[in-house]
């Protein structure tokens, strides 16, 4: 009789009670309802303020969720009191263990946020409309006012027409306002993006010392190694490449 050995990876308890967790986190708050009312509001959109008022408590409602997640995972975030491999290993396996409902949260949240900033933005090109046409119309009756003054002038109606100069002058157009309802859960603000549009341009700029080095994160190293293999090295300026030990495995 012969025996065979399978090795088995152990699953810290941590990652299996911050599993069980995440899964009575999710039944107790009903992830799966949440799912389904934002679905509703993507199929009938945001009409009006009070939709949009109602968008925002029910992203609350999920943002409170989905900080639970993340208060259960720091719960079991390892102390540094063994080897710091080890904590660092069971700190990802948390992560991991986190990120399917993490995000499935994130989702949600994000699809209230854009259905949120459509409507927003939607307003203000509505009411940005509304405006040039209410100054269209003003300036209108203004250079009419003024043809008709002059007509007056050339009439001899003086006072007639400065009453109607003075009109014209001081005639200013109404503002509409543009701001959209204060909610009680989010405010807007404006981020950066950016758009590397040109690398070669922003890679000679860094030569030339106008872009810190730091602008690039990290170097495709991916790329680096394929070349190195397919020219049996590389003789490029501040990079080195050599060859170490490894093992292959056949199968």
């Amino acid at each position: 009789m012969s025996t065979s050995l399978r090795v088995v990876p152990l699953v810290a308890p941590e990652v299996t009670a911050l599993a069980a967790t995440c899964r009575e986190l999710a039944r107790a708050a009903a992830l799966d309802r949440f799912e389904i009312a934002v679905q509703g509001r993507m199929a009938a959109g945001i009409n009006n303020d009070n939709d949009l008022r109602d968008t925002d408590d029910l992203n609350h409602q999920m943002v409170l969720q989905r900080d639970a997640l993340d208060h259960a995972r720091k719960d079991c975030d390892p102390r540094i009191a063994g080897p710091i491999t080890a904590a660092h290993a069971l700190h990802k396996s948390l992560i991991s263990t986190v990120k399917p409902w993490k995000d499935r949260w994130d989702k949600l949240i994000s699809t209230c946020d854009r259905l949120a900033q459509e409507y927003k933005r939607a307003q203000r090109e509505l009411k940005e409309r509304q405006q040039r046409e209410i100054d269209r119309v003003v300036e209108e009756q203004k250079r009419q006012k003024e043809a008709e003054a002059r007509a007056l002038l050339r009439a001899g109606e003086v006072t007639a027409a400065q009453s109607l100069i003075h009109e014209a002058q001081t005639t200013v157009a109404p503002v509409i306002s543009t701001a959209t309802p204060v909610l009680d859960h989010s405010s807007d603000r404006k981020v950066w993006e950016i758009l590397v549009a040109d690398p070669i341009a922003a890679c000679r700029a860094i030569a030339d010392g106008v872009i810190p080095v730091s602008a690039i994160k990290e170097w495709n190293k991916s790329f680096l190694k394929a070349e190195a293999k397919s020219r049996g090295g590389l003789n490029w300026p501040g990079i080195e490449a050599w060859q170490e030990d490894a093992v292959t495995h056949r199968r």
